[in-house]
């Protein structure tokens, strides 16, 4: 008879239950999430406020809401976080409570990535069951008055200096005025042979990075080159202003620009000579340079010099008939020392060499085994048509240090270091 009562006992609680949890969801306890009136732009921080309402019968206690952020959106105040719960604690009969959360937009496809949720938790009078309310928005995201147009040669030669003409903007809205905004910074990324030589204004980030003030409409000079390629190919660049957030950057605007390659007036070229893709320790190195000059005007006072980097080089070895820095590991010839580089005629063409052994031992862990030779030939006469201060081109030869076994471990037979043989 006490299992029966029991029984019943538990039936009870549950239909009171239930209908206690349908006479207080259903009359007044209510979850809303409040956008603001103004736009809402990528990259610029708003309030985002929650609204919960007690019109049930009971108090409420416990209350929390808790925001769970879809990857469209950024907590502003700690971007490592894509859940925060605030506590509201005790809403009494007929209270009104708000709650905030700054909020960031963030660049994305997903058509989904706006979609917001807001969840209520909460315990009536002195109930220990929990319920809960939710209430969801997709928020309408709108580009920030940002934007960049990039003008660059049609054609430009290897190892020559072009120039790049990058207007951007970033202009304010009425959404972004007094406020604490995030970072916008302006990138030129190329492939590896490209590089940015000056610009106006100055880069102030490693590399091709310009930041980006609020209000600014403006325009950037770049100077850049690309030292070795395909002659007949295309350099790619990528323009970019990207916002900086919580470590990430999240790309707003970008611009492809594709310029063709031709190959370079005064030609360069720096080679190994019986290059079989490797060398082992105590090998014997030589390196050819030769070059002509294809431009349509005689070059006066032309200098070429080899830079040698990496661990490997055996510098006491070298053997050249122009000079050598040991400070700055280069090689160099002059019109000082050879004549036919105080006019090298259209058309004219010439050659040098210079060896060097590798070291005979292996060195430490952790030590480059990459030997590369970096080249270059200019000549202060300018060339119709380039634009630039002096005529130039580049060239570079790279190999790795293999021991015997070909795993980088072990020295080389046959050679004394001691006697150079």
């Amino acid at each position: 008879m006490s299992r029966r009562i029991l029984i019943l006992a538990l039936a009870l609680a549950v239909i009171l239950g239930a209908i206690l949890y349908f006479s207080l969801s259903g009359r007044g306890v209510n979850v809303e999430i409040e956008l603001p009136s103004e736009p809402i732009l990528i990259g610029v921080p708003f309030e985002l406020n929650v609204r919960f309402l007690n019109n049930s019968r009971s108090e409420l206690r416990d209350v929390r809401i808790a925001l769970s952020l879809p990857e469209g959106l950024g907590f502003w105040e700690d971007s490592q976080k894509v859940n925060v719960i605030n506590s509201l604690g005790e809403v009494g009969l007929g209270g009104v409570v708000r709650t905030s959360f700054l909020l960031i937009p963030l660049p994305s496809d997903n058509p989904e990535a706006y979609g917001l949720t807001a969840t209520a938790t909460y315990a009536p009078g002195s109930l220990s069951a929990e319920f809960s309310e939710r209430d969801e928005v997709k928020i309408n995201v709108s580009r920030r008055n940002v934007d960049l147009e990039v003008q660059a040669p049609d054609t430009v030669a290897v190892g020559q200096e072009f120039q790049l003409v990058v207007n951007y903007k970033n202009l304010p809205d009425e959404s972004t005025r007094d406020r604490e905004m995030p970072s916008l910074l302006l990138q030129i990324e190329g492939p590896d042979d490209f590089s940015v030589i000056a610009s106006e204004p100055p880069a102030v980030l490693q590399g091709a990075g310009w930041t980006l003030e609020e209000g600014e409409d403006r325009q950037l000079s770049v100077l850049g080159r690309v030292n070795i390629g395909d002659e007949e190919g295309t350099l790619l660049l990528q323009s970019r202003i990207a916002l900086e957030f919580g470590g990430k950057k999240y790309i707003l605007v970008e611009k492809e620009t594709g310029i063709g390659l031709a190959p370079p007036p005064l030609f360069f070229d720096l080679s190994l000579a019986g290059d079989a893709g490797r060398v082992s320790p105590g090998d014997l190195l030589t390196y050819n340079v030769r070059y002509q000059n294809n431009t349509g005007a005689d070059l006066r006072n032309v200098v070429i010099r080899v830079q040698l980097v990496g661990d490997m080089f055996d510098l006491k070895t070298i053997k050249t008939d122009g000079s050598f820095n040991e400070l700055s590991r280069t090689a160099g010839w002059t019109s000082a020392e050879f004549k036919k580089l105080s006019l090298v005629r259209r058309g004219e063409d010439g050659a040098f060499s210079f060896s060097v052994r590798v070291r005979p031992n292996l060195p430490m862990e952790n030590t480059d085994l990459t030997l590369r030779a970096k080249g270059t030939i200019e000549s202060p006469t300018t060339t119709q048509g380039l634009g630039t201060e002096k005529t130039v081109s580049f060239d570079s030869e790279e190999i790795k240090v293999l021991g015997p076994t070909g795993d980088g471990a072990g020295g080389a037979p046959g050679y004394n270091e001691a006697t150079g043989n």
